[in-house]
C-alpha cells in the first residue's frame, strides 16, 4: 500500500531529513511538504511543496484539515516544535481530519520540550546525561557551562560561560535559564 504523506515545517533540519528518507520508501505515493518559508531546502526535497501557515493563526487548524481532505493525505508528520506545542496543547494528536498523525505521545513531548525535565528524565533512566539546573538556583560549577533557555529549540539562546564573570552577567540577564555541564565531546 502507499500512503500520502505531508511533512509540515518540511524545512528545518528534521523535516528535510524526514523527506530526504521518505523520498527512498516505497511505501510513499505522493509526499508534499509545507513550510511558511522556501527560502530553505524544502523546495528540492519535496517534490510537492508548497507554503503553509503559521500555527499560531487561529485557521491553522482549519487550514491543515483542508490541506489534508484536497490532497488525500494518509499521515501528517509535524516536524515543527511550535506545531507540536499546539497540538500537544489542543489535545490533537492523533488525526487531522482523515489523516493520522505521527507524533510523540503528550507525555514524551512535555518532557521534550523542557530541557531540564530532559536531563532529569534521562538521569532517572540511567541514560547518559548532562548535570542540569535551573540558573537561578546554581552557585557555580566547573568552567566552561553551558547557560540557555529551557524551552525552546536552535541555537539562538545557547552561551557558554567561560568564567565566573560571564556566569554572573548571564545569570543576571537570564534568571529562567538553565545552566548544563559543558560537554566537549571528548568523554
Amino acid at each position: 500500500m502507499r500512503y500520502n504523506i505531508l511533512v509540515t515545517g518540511c524545512g528545518g533540519d528534521i523535516g528535510q531529513s524526514i523527506g530526504k528518507i521518505l523520498n527512498t520508501c516505497g511505501h510513499v505515493g505522493k509526499l508534499y511538504g509545507c513550510d511558511m518559508s522556501d527560502k530553505n531546502a524544502g523546495p528540492f526535497i519535496y517534490k510537492n511543496f508548497f507554503l503553509g501557515i503559521s500555527c499560531r493563526d487561529e485557521n491553522y487548524l482549519t487550514w491543515l484539515e483542508r490541506v489534508v481532505k484536497e490532497n488525500a493525505i494518509d499521515l501528517v508528520i509535524p516536524a515543527s516544535e511550535p506545531e507540536l506545542r499546539l497540538l500537544s496543547e489542543i489535545d490533537c494528536l492523533d488525526n487531522v481530519g482523515q489523516a493520522k498523525l505521527l507524533t510523540a505521545s503528550a507525555k514524551a513531548l512535555a518532557v521534550g520540550f523542557d530541557k531540564l525535565a530532559t536531563a532529569e528524565f534521562l538521569k532517572e533512566h540511567d541514560f547518559p546525561f548532562p548535570v542540569t539546573s535551573l540558573l537561578e538556583e546554581e552557585k557555580e560549577r566547573d568552567f566552561p557551562l553551558i547557560v540557555k533557555s529551557r524551552q525552546g529549540s536552535g541555537s539562538s539562546s545557547v552561551f557558554k560561560a567561560e568564567c565566573l564573570e560571564e556566569f554572573l552577567f548571564l545569570k543576571k540577564k537570564n534568571p529562567n535559564f538553565i545552566a548544563q555541564e559543558y560537554l566537549d565531546g571528548t568523554s
